[in-house]
């Protein structure tokens, strides 16, 4: 199994921070981690928001992306304030032309991927289809909803 890395050009929106220490708090832990200096907090919009990917259908990415949107949008939002630039999309990019929806995950795999916030279009790259499920969970412990 490969490792994951995540490139922040923005700030998780108000999320999983702040921590005593700042430190980022995901699991899996990530090989890397770039904050980007003077990074704003995105903000998800409900109504606008979406993830789209540019791939053969595949039911295992879908069922996985709505089940992220479904469970963004469903936590209870948080009462902080700040200046925020809107996220308008995740586009997630599988780099194989293979989507292996009939094998389970197993140790063969890779299920590396790589996540980059910025707006208004973040992406998720990965090299098979459990590395973009692997990636839309990280992207929402990346984020906390907020009012």
């Amino acid at each position: 199994m490969k490792l994951i890395s995540v490139v922040l050009l923005a700030a998780p929106t108000f999320g999983q921070l702040p921590a005593k220490d700042d430190s980022i708090r995901l699991f899996p832990q990530p090989t890397s981690y770039s904050p980007a200096p003077n990074a704003q907090d995105l903000l998800l919009t409900p109504s606008s928001f979406k993830i789209t990917y540019d791939a053969d259908s595949s039911d295992v990415l879908d069922y996985n992306i709505n089940e992220t949107i479904k469970n963004l949008f469903a936590r209870t939002p948080s009462d902080e304030d700040g200046d925020t630039v809107d996220l308008e999309e995740l586009q997630v990019e599988v780099v194989s032309s293979i989507l292996n929806d009939k094998s389970y995950p197993n140790a063969e795999m890779d299920e590396s991927y790589t996540i980059t916030l910025s707006a208004p279009v973040a992406t998720l790259t990965c090299n098979e289809v459990y590395g973009c499920v692997r990636g839309l969970e990280t992207f929402s412990q990346l984020l906390q909803v907020s009012k």
